[in-house]
């Protein structure tokens, strides 16, 4: 086998690598077009069940919202369009661990909302920033220390 030979499988080889790129290439422009394509309707549906208080719904919805990992193009879109989205979703995080008196988590969503926050849900946002919510969870760990004392008597 000589050299053109080499050379073919080698030219073969770069457009198999090439093709293949670029066909990647297109999924992930596919995939990141759906996204963005998504996000209005994903961003109202978020909004809808915090309005209903379904805070777990509103935070699968918000994820998209929260997460770094996605294609450059996307996450300045996203911060570009709903800038709110991954406050709303700290915010339906802090309401659903609100309900279950799992004050830690409310503390550690909450802390993630800056203080000035003026978007939706504000009004209810601004109240919560001003809880102590470590001292809750302090107070709550005291209660069910003391309700443990008390049966084991």
């Amino acid at each position: 086998m000589g050299k053109g030979f080499w050379i073919s499988v080698a030219a073969i080889l770069i457009i198999a690598m090439v093709s293949f790129a670029i066909s990647e290439k297109n999924r992930e422009d596919e995939a990141n077009s759906k996204i963005i394509k998504d996000m209005p309707t994903t961003y109202a549906e978020g909004l809808n069940y915090l309005k209903r208080s379904d805070y777990e719904k509103a935070s699968q919805k918000f994820s998209l919202f929260h997460y770094k990992n996605l294609d450059k193009f996307v996450i300045d879109y996203k911060e570009k369009n709903f800038p709110n989205g991954k406050h709303l979703y700290n915010y339906a995080n802090a309401m659903f661990y609100d309900g279950k008196a799992e004050f830690n988590f409310v503390d550690k969503y909450m802390a993630e909302i800056p203080s000035d926050y003026s978007g939706e849900f504000s009004e209810e946002i601004l109240k919560m920033k001003k809880i102590d919510w470590a001292k809750k969870a302090d107070d709550r760990a005291k209660i069910q220390v003391d309700n443990f004392m008390k049966s084991r008597q």
